[in-house]
């Protein structure tokens, strides 16, 4: 479609002067009702050379400028909203030169430092102060919003940010310490070629199923309905040497480590197992593939999900009967639940950790927090900010168990939704679970994770106490691939193979090693 169709804002935001988030928000008519769309690139502050990180967003707004639906398509996954009527409001009907109007944006880089990129056309003031409220996408929260006139004659946010108009009263800029945010806004700016097809179609290729043979796996657990299937050898079940479970890391993809069009490269380790005679049980998580919650869910659940593995495991078990035990495995978070599940379930034989934490997840996350921000190279005050609200966070995760605004401060409380999920988390030490389980296990680090660390690696070696069962791979990032959104490189493949086959290795080893009661020493 033409750009003079419609609105286009543009805004684009810098870190140190880096550029970090460029995006354009197209309205096809500046009355309602009408469509909407938005266009973002992400690029890496630490590896500014990368292909930037893409979004596409298609809304629909009703003749009252509600949003009925935002389908989201992402390079690293997709997700569909559904919001119901009074939660974020677009307001266009007269035009775009009406004071009052406006829209909003908000965008997180990371996990640890939020940049928030905000468009707004005329923005309208009663006694210096205008009064919003948004709804954040990211944390399915409504929250307050506030601009307001100081006495210097500037205008700051509920964020501490300063916003920049112009002459004509626009928002052209918005500014905190380091951060820089410009905008734009015309019918006659162009928004890129790419979108929703393109964003799909740069996922990496379909995993090739063609040469295995796949047997469903149904099931239903209180909370939702579990599909997936176990990968075979050419021969099936015949020429099956040895089951397992894998278990992915922290997010919702489908059996083959994909969602949308982000590709984790699960498949790729199944298919390199299948090869040499290992069946893998595998399954879609609620929301991907055929597997979906019994009801709307948006408080993730660490236990819930825990039980669907447990389901899959249960679900098999006449078939494992005849055979044997199940290694279980288990990829970054995903290495938790495999303790989890090696400690409470007697046909678990084995686990296999790949960079998985060695620590509670707080601790964890404080160190990662750390090395993003040293990373950037923020202020000393963003940094000590960032560090403590993450702190407030954590403490009322494990202390608070009303969240409200009375209780809880009100840049924490939008993360109410993931405070049952950390709360459970934290409440589990995998390296004190790996030193009490009495059953073999197997840990495999790579030297190049960008997200455990060498002190995980350390804890899970002291807890392991077998030397030779602690594999470091030297090229080996966090992932099984470098860009989630492509196919895998040489590298990716060779790291792959040097996984496989640590973990086929262990496998092989404990064939001399079974009891009569068919458990392992």
């Amino acid at each position: 479609m033409p750009p003079e169709t419609g609105l286009v804002i543009y805004t684009e935001t810098r870190v140190n002067g880096q550029i970090a988030i460029r995006s354009w928000l197209r309205f096809e008519s500046i009355e309602c009702p009408c469509e909407a769309s938005i266009w973002v690139d992400i690029h890496s502050l630490e590896k500014p050379d990368e292909l930037p990180e893409r979004h596409f967003c298609e809304a629909t707004l009703d003749s009252q400028g509600e949003v009925s639906g935002i389908d989201f398509y992402s390079s690293s996954g997709t997700t569909h909203f559904r919001f119901g009527n009074g939660q974020f409001r677009v307001n266009l009907p007269g035009g775009v030169g009406r004071r009052g109007d406006f829209c909003a944006e908000v965008i997180s880089v990371g996990s640890v430092v939020p940049v928030f990129a905000w468009t707004l056309s005329k923005v309208g003031f009663q006694d210096g102060v205008c009064d919003m409220t948004l709804f954040n996408c990211d944390r399915l929260v409504e929250q307050a919003y506030r601009v307001e006139r100081q006495a210097d004659a500037s205008y700051k946010d509920t964020f501490g940010q300063t916003l920049i108009f112009d002459d004509a009263g626009c928002l052209v800029g918005i500014s905190k310490q380091d951060v820089v945010t410009r905008l734009q806004w015309s019918t006659a700016l162009s928004v890129p070629a790419w979108g929703k097809r393109q964003v799909l179609e740069a996922r990496a290729d379909s995993p090739d199923q063609s040469h295995y043979a796949c047997e469903p796996v149904v099931f239903d657990t209180h909370a939702a309905h579990i599909a997936g299937d176990v990968l075979l050898p050419t021969g099936g079940w015949d020429s099956v040497k040895a089951v397992s479970l894998f278990i992915g890391g922290t997010g919702a993809y489908d059996r083959y480590g994909i969602c949308g069009s982000m590709d984790l490269g699960y498949h790729e380790m199944h298919q390199r197992l299948a090869d040499a005679g290992v069946a893998v049980l595998r399954i879609d998580l609620p929301g991907n593939g055929e597997s979906r919650y019994v009801q709307d869910k948006v408080e993730p659940d660490f236990r819930e999900q825990l039980a669907f593995y447990e389901g899959a495991l249960e679900s098999m078990d006449g078939r494992l009967a005849s055979t044997g035990p199940v290694h279980v495995i288990g990829h970054s978070m995903g290495g938790v639940m495999a303790l989890e599940l090696a400690a409470r379930c007697r046909i678990v034989a084995s686990v296999i950790l790949i960079n998985a934490p060695g620590r509670p997840v707080d601790a964890l996350m404080r160190d990662q927090a750390v090395r993003k921000l040293d990373a950037l190279g923020v202020s000393e005050t963003q940094r000590r900010e960032e560090l403590e609200k993450q702190d407030a966070f954590f403490y009322h995760v494990q202390h608070t168990k009303d969240w409200s605004e009375a209780t809880v401060p009100a840049d924490v409380l939008p993360l109410k939704s993931e405070s049952l999920w950390f709360r459970q988390l934290m409440a589990v030490d995998p390296g004190a679970l790996l030193s009490r389980l009495e059953k073999p296990a197997l840990v495999i680090v790579g030297q190049q994770d960008e997200q455990v660390f060498d002190e995980d690696a350390r804890l899970l070696a002291a807890a392991l106490g077998r030397p030779e069962r602690f594999v470091r791979i030297r090229d080996l990032a966090h992932h099984f691939k470098a860009i989630r959104s492509r196919s895998v490189t040489e590298t990716d493949k060779a790291c792959l193979d040097e996984v496989t086959g640590a973990v086929l290795t262990f496998m092989d080893s404990l064939n001399g090693l079974q009891r009569e009661d068919g458990s392992f020493q």
